[in-house]
This record gives C-alpha cells, sequence and structure tokens, in this order.
C-alpha cells in the first residue's frame, strides 16, 4: 500500500501542474476536469468490474488466492506499459523559467515571493479541507445506507451509482467552464454551496430521502478538486511546481478528517 501510495502521490504531483500549464491558461480548469472525469469512470467502472468479472467466482482456496494474484499481475504488466509508453512519448518538459515567461507574459507582472502567494495557501488549506469532507462522505456512504435498513450489497450498488453520478457531472462541469460567461471560481462557489445544503438535507431526513440528498452531495463534489487546484495555480509563475506539490499534499486531509465512530460509543 505505501509503494501504491507512493506511486499514485507522484502521479498527481507531476500530472495535475502539467495538465494546468500545457496549455491556454483560462481552459485549465476545463483540461484538469475533464481529465479527473476520465479517472472518475475508471474509479466507478473498476470496482463493478472487480465484484462482477475479475473476482466474481473467487472462492476461499489456494486457486482463489491465484485468480486474484494473476488479475494483479495483470494490471502490474498494464501500468508496466504506459511507463514504456511515457518513457519514449514526446512529452515537453516544462521548466520554471518557461512557467514564469508565461506568467509575465500574461500579466507583465512578476508573481514575487512564495511566501507572498497568499492565493495558494488559500487553495491549500482549501483542499485539505475539501478533501477530508469528500472521503469522510465517502467512507461513511455504506454505514450510512446500511443504517436506513439496506443491505450491504445494495448499499455497496448506490455507492456505484453516487460515483457514476460524480463522474458524470465532472463532464457536465467541464463543459460549463467552456462558456465564456461561466467562470470556474462560480461553478466552484456553487457547487460547494450545493454540497452544504445537500449535507443539511440528509442531516434532517430519513430513509430514503437521506440516501438520495448523501448522493447529490458526492455528485456536486466532482468539479471541486480539479478547480481548486487549478485556481491555486494561477498566477504562481515560476512556483507553479512547488505550489502543484503542496495541493498534492493537501490530499492528506483524507487522513486526517475521516475518523472511527466506535470512539464516540
Amino acid at each position: 500500500m505505501f509503494v501504491v501510495g507512493a506511486g499514485l502521490s507522484t502521479l498527481e504531483t507531476a500530472a495535475d501542474p502539467f495538465l494546468a500549464i500545457c496549455g491556454p491558461p483560462k481552459w485549465s480548469e476545463v483540461r484538469l476536469n475533464l481529465a479527473q472525469a476520465i479517472q472518475g469512470v475508471g474509479a466507478f467502472v473498476a470496482p463493478l468490474l472487480a465484484s462482477r468479472v475479475f473476482f466474481a467466482h473467487t472462492i476461499d482456496t489456494d486457486q482463489g488466492l491465484k485468480n486474484v494474484q494473476w488479475v494483479y499481475l495483470g494490471v502490474a504488466c498494464f501500468v508496466g506499459l504506459l511507463i514504456i509508453l511515457f518513457f519514449f512519448a514526446p512529452f515537453p518538459e516544462i521548466t520554471n523559467a518557461d512557467m514564469n515567461a508565461q506568467e509575465h507574459a500574461m500579466t507583465e507582472v512578476d508573481p514575487g515571493p512564495l511566501r507572498k502567494q497568499y492565493n495558494l495557501f488559500l487553495a491549500v488549506w482549501s483542499q485539505f479541507c475539501y478533501v477530508g469532507a469528500q472521503v469522510a462522505v465517502a467512507t461513511y456512504f455504506i454505514p450510512f445506507c446500511v443504517e436506513t435498513g439496506r443491505s450491504d450489497a445494495t448499499s455497496s450498488d448506490l455507492l456505484a451509482v453516487a460515483q457514476g453520478l460524480y463522474a458524470l457531472n465532472r463532464f457536465i462541469a467541464g463543459g460549463l467552464m467552456t462558456i465564456p460567461a461561466v467562470k470556474p471560481r462560480y461553478v466552484l462557489a456553487v457547487y460547494l454551496a450545493l454540497c452544504f445544503v445537500f449535507v443539511v438535507a440528509a442531516m434532517n431526513t430519513t430513509g430514503t430521502a437521506s440516501i438520495v440528498m448523501l448522493t447529490f452531495v458526492l455528485c456536486f463534489e466532482s468539479a471541486c478538486f480539479a478547480t481548486i487546484f487549478t485556481l491555486g495555480l494561477r498566477g504562481l509563475g515560476r512556483h507553479t511546481k512547488l505550489g502543484g506539490s503542496l495541493l498534492v499534499a493537501a490530499i492528506s486531509g483524507g487522513m486526517v478528517f475521516p475518523h472511527d465512530r466506535r470512539r464516540d460509543r
């Protein structure tokens, strides 16, 4: 798990800033939201394939363990092919000087020292709090459904539906941001406000209604991560790479916020 976590964090640190700055700055939110939408589709499809195809006939025996090992070996081989592809693909190397020149060409203003990048620091704090809230909602979604009388299997399927809406809404958010009158910060503000509204609604309803409200929370969380990320990188110039690393590190909020409910008893 440590190796997987280290690999994913490295990938996020490299890929997210690259997507944010590899094209016209005004479309950075669109690019990252669409990329995150593809990731969301994978997060939705992969568990369904695992439970209904790859591990559908897995039994608790040595043969069952071998079946699981073959699946993971196949995934590892596919990742190895991707590594080879990225090694030979002609991706441009974007340096701090390039990013500083791009920012200067846009604003003709030097971004200044890192300690004065208040927008970045606010974005890091926002990302920390947002990811903590997102992980908490996703972690307790199934127990929440079980407490309303659903079975574990049904609750798992409901979570899959919520994740599907999460992925779909990322495409919708990316499309909205292509409209000149719709600023990314407006989309972020509306989505966060809707998350708040539906969380309060989920807390004050019961049964199916509460599950629907919590599903909408997951749905409108969709565009928040990517939009906070790209807004936090705006105007950083030569500090963009470090800013991207700090924003990825803010994912640690997902470790801090969720807690074991048994401690509350």
